[in-house]
């Protein structure tokens, strides 16, 4: 189960302007995440 999170890129340094359109996939901040399957 990946832990992913996707954060607006800062487009600042190049002129423009994100109006969360683009984004950057990320491993931090993480957390602990658990799934459990059962059978019925």
């Amino acid at each position: 189960m990946p832990n992913k999170h996707h954060i607006p890129f800062n487009l600042e340094p190049f002129g423009q302007a994100n109006t969360n359109e683009v984004f950057v996939a990320t491993d931090a901040p993480f957390g602990y995440i658990t799934g459990t399957v059962v059978r019925g």
